[in-house]
């Protein structure tokens, strides 16, 4: 199993850099699991009547819940945004635009 503790944007990030050095147990790589799978498993089941959102919103999941998660993830679920862009109710011009350069200069390396 891979393990990164560097440009990693994942929520088991701060596990990880700790114990970078050590053997991984099977304990763990199944309990940092359960919870991706859990989620994946309620979201296939609250959105499975609107095919996009739920493809959306489950591969946002798994990346969000990814044991490891850097910049290239992010673009499996960017991929989706065209499909929710016409049921969004938010102000594309302002506020679309603004959140997509505050991503882009947040991905900007330093």
């Amino acid at each position: 199993m891979r393990k990164d503790h560097r440009h990693n944007f994942s929520v088991y990030f701060y596990l990880i850099y700790l114990n970078f050095f050590e053997a991984e147990s099977t304990a763990v790589a199944i309990l940092s699991f359960l919870p991706q799978l859990l989620v994946l498993v309620l979201i296939g089941w609250a959105f499975h009547k609107d095919i996009s959102f739920c493809c959306f919103a489950q591969t946002f999941a798994f990346v969000t819940f990814n044991k490891v998660c850097t910049s290239q993830y992010f673009i499996w679920y960017i991929t989706f945004v065209p499909l929710l862009v016409p049921f969004s109710t938010m102000p594309f011009l302002w506020r679309g635009l603004g959140l997509l350069g505050l991503w882009i200069v947040s991905q900007v390396p330093t």
